[in-house]
């Protein structure tokens, strides 16, 4: 029983260290992460516009201007500002063109908006994507602070600070600022049907320019392994849609989880593929179909009658040429040409010349070129990667920014801390940059030359939501602003080339596309994309790759993962056999001693530490160790164990595979008995059993350890009952833990129970009868021996 004691404070304590190890390696990285240069305050100051820019002016309370109360905006005979207390005053003072304070008495009131003066405001409404500024007016500064934020229906991001108190939303309408609505707590309130507005002008930001799109045509390019639609806004790609494996067409291996089929049943207007018409070569229009694709990239949202509820801009498209002025990502774009395999884009705007043409290639799958011809000033340009889309794992999203770069002929992968705001890495020149969500993702690897650094930022999920959003929209079970996205970006060139991969991240299909492009001792490594995720992935990796190895042979004998699963296990189990027999033995070893360890206490209760020796002495004649009862194995055992929890939470061969139809679906998700529409805290939508039955083994292994420890008839101790209490326990722990882990790790879990079960019914059977326990002679025992 101590033994179990001594095991359970023993991984507790490896754990602590596995975690001090986890910060140290992490500080380490942290410290070797190459040189960033926040580029927010370049470009952030540039967008943002200045305080001189609003018409302002003070309100006070008092008629000599010494008692200041708040800033306001002017208007014809209005003046709004925000709710800056919670008893506003009737009347305040406002300076007027002459110089003097006239009296202005309160119009109107809100929560968020006071209105003084006669007049109404004029307000502004953008009916599309745009920038807009935030005015915030702050009780300790008389001049207020400024914000620039990205508007998209009703919602707004900051790409640096946001305001922590009230604030007024404005928009930039023939070369003024007018107010939009207020914005408090991180939600946008419009203007548009407050009393005391006086009218409500519809801007769609996208008219301000004529070489900008008031509409988009988008285009279709589609092979058997990837549907990719481009867009004459920016010239870019909107889409990247890879179809599911089929039992016609078994070149993808794609295959469809429950979000697929939660979204096609919940928001069939988000499940269409491509979102809205696109042409083909010929002239023929694709027309939008229910299913049959995964959607690698964020395409925005969609309102139940087709008509956009939230439309992703255009700077987030992929392989879109951007630049500090937000109108180059917006620029039209004509079509030269468009075949079954290739199409090419040109446009002209602001001194530049921009000529796109993008084709499959002929080599290798899920692998796009693009050739890149720019006439004119290339400086503050940037192409962008794109955003890929979340994939949950183990319950929770999981991005990587990761880059190649080759120093001294040594070339190393590395992954990037994800950014809390545009981040620039200026002293690094990237073979090729990589932006995934773990199971799939985009790799943009520029092949005439190497690019001067690279740049990665977070999108906000409000302006670019995930399609997760829509599932349970309701209940608001993935809040959009939770689920960020991620971009990164290489500086253009000139007359570049490009090639994209763009798919899953598969260790066999990358290493099977590295060996297409290699040529002349040169590997483009795209297999380095592939990692495992995890707090202990650093120490994991080694064991989780050889462990990987094993279950593909086993997969290759049976066909299916979830037998795999099992016989990996069973084979970890027999490699580790001799060490788990030989703890097993002395934790019998510990449990015969264990009367005579409770003589001794009881004898010696005044004196441990004599205790302690006589125990020490005990266990040394009869060749027992205490750390090899349970220490040691664990510690042998722990980089496996660790090893198989990554492997079978970053496999993508596990993704969407199926073990029992109808009960297992997906390996990499839990496992669903039934499910229901309204979450409950913790459990979620739906009921697992593999967590369950975990816990009831778990139970039933304690009770059977119990039943061996104890003879006929005898009670527990007190330490037997705490041993007890430890593995009930462990048991409901070790269910609440498991309760959204995948099922593929329930399956190994519970199958390394059983077959640890197993080994010691068979070694407990197997047992000879206990043999009676020899009194230890101690030096006085021996003296008072001989003198008999």
């Amino acid at each position: 029983m101590e033994s179990n004691i001594r095991t359970t404070v023993f991984v507790l304590a490896m754990t602590a260290v596995l975690f001090g190890m986890n910060w140290y390696f992490g500080k380490q990285n942290k410290q070797n992460t190459p040189p960033q240069t926040e580029i927010v305050s370049d470009e952030i100051k540039e967008r943002t516009a200045n305080l001189y820019d609003f018409s302002l002016v003070r309100l006070y309370r008092d008629t000599d201007g010494k008692e200041f109360a708040t800033l306001a905006l002017k208007g014809q005979n209005s003046f709004i500002t925000t709710t800056w207390t919670s008893e506003l005053p009737k009347e305040l003072f406002a300076m007027d063109e002459n110089g003097s304070l006239q009296r202005i008495s309160l119009n109107q009131s809100t929560k968020d908006l006071a209105c003084y003066g006669t007049g109404k405001i004029a307000a502004l409404k953008l009916d599309s994507p745009g920038e807009v500024q935030i005015l915030e007016f702050i009780d300790s500064n008389q001049n207020g602070e400024v914000y620039v934020g990205d508007y998209n229906s009703g919602l707004i991001s900051f790409p640096g600070k946001a305001p922590k108190n009230e604030a007024i939303v404005l928009a930039s309408y023939q070369g003024n600022y007018l107010p939009m609505g207020t914005y408090r707590d991180g939600k946008f309130t419009s203007f548009e049907n407050t009393q005391g507005v006086r009218d409500i002008l519809s801007l769609k930001t996208s008219g301000a320019n004529n070489n900008l799109v008031n509409s988009e045509t988008l285009y279709v390019l589609e092979n058997a392994y990837q549907q990719i639609v481009f867009s004459n806004v920016g010239g870019a790609i909107s889409e990247i849609n890879l179809p599911f494996k089929t039992d016609k067409d078994e070149k993808s291996i794609v295959l469809p989880i429950g979000v697929d089929r939660e979204i096609e049943k919940q928001a069939p207007q988000d499940a269409q593929f491509p979102s809205q018409p696109a042409w083909l070569a010929g002239g023929q229009q694709l027309q939008p179909k229910l299913g049959g694709y995964y959607p690698l990239l964020r395409r925005g949202l969609l309102t139940p009658d087709g008509k956009p509820l939230v439309n992703v801009p255009p700077r987030y498209y992929a392989l879109n040429v951007v630049g500090e002025d937000t109108n180059i990502a917006k620029m039209s774009y004509s079509l030269k040409t468009l075949g079954h395999d290739f199409i090419e884009f040109e446009a002209s705007s602001q001194g530049h010349k921009i000529t796109k043409r993008y084709s499959f290639s002929k080599d290798a799958p899920y692998c796009l070129d693009m050739d890149l011809q720019i006439d004119g000033d290339t400086r503050g340009l940037w192409i962008t990667a794109g955003v890929p889309d979340v994939e949950i794992i183990s319950n929770r999203p999981a991005p990587a920014l990761k880059y190649r770069a080759t120093i001294a002929d040594k070339t190393s992968v590395q992954q990037l801390k994800l950014p809390k705001q545009a981040v620039s890495y200026s002293s690094i020149m990237p073979d090729w940059i990589c932006n995934s969500n773990g199971y799939f993702g985009v790799i943009l690897d520029p092949l005439k030359e190497k690019p001067s650094g690279f740049q990665a930022s977070i999108v906000p999920g409000t302006i670019d939501p995930t399609r997760l959003t829509v599932i349970d929209r309701q209940y608001d079970v993935y809040p959009a602003s939770k689920y960020p996205g991620y971009e990164m970006m290489l500086p253009a060139s000139s007359n570049a080339k490009y090639r994209i991969y763009a798919g899953p991240f598969e260790k066999s299909l990358l290493a099977a596309v590295d060996k297409t492009f290699s040529k002349d001792g040169y590997n483009p490594d795209y297999a380095a994309a592939w990692s495992f995720h995890g707090w202990f992935a650093f120490i994991s990796e080694p064991f989780s790759k050889l462990l990987f190895v094993v279950m593909e042979f086993f997969h290759f004998i049976t066909g299916s993962w979830g037998f795999s699963i099992i016989l990996l296990t069973l084979a970890l189990r027999l490699m580790l056999f001799p060490l788990n027999a030989w703890s097993i033995r002395s934790t019998m070893r510990m449990q015969q001693l264990q009367p005579k360890v409770q003589e001794i206490q009881a004898r010696m209760k005044k004196d441990p530490k004599k205790a302690q020796l006589e125990m020490m002495q005990l266990y040394k004649q009869h060749k027992v160790n205490p750390f090899t009862g349970g220490c040691l194995p664990i510690l042998i055992q722990m980089p496996f164990l660790i090893g198989m929890f990554d492997l079978l939470k970053s496999a993508f061969a596990l993704r969407g595979a199926t073990f029992i139809p109808g009960w297992i679906d997906n390996l990499t998700a839990p496992d669903v008995v039934f499910s229901w529409s309204k979450p409950i805290p913790f459990i979620g939508t739906s009921f697992h059993i593999l967590p369950i039955i975990l816990g009831v083994v778990m139970f039933f292994n304690q009770k059977m350890m119990m039943k061996r420890k104890l003879k006929q008839g005898e009670e527990l101790d007190e330490k037997g009952k705490q041993a007890k209490t430890m593995g009930q326990m462990m048991a409901i722990v070790f269910t609440i833990l498991f309760y959204n882990f995948p099922s593929g790790l329930n399956i190994y879990w519970l199958s390394s129970m059983i077959f640890g079960m197993a080994q010691q019914w068979l070694m407990m059977k197997k047992q000879p009868p206990e043999a009676p326990i020899a009194t230890i002679e101690t030096p006085k025992k021996r003296i008072k021996k001989r003198r008999q």
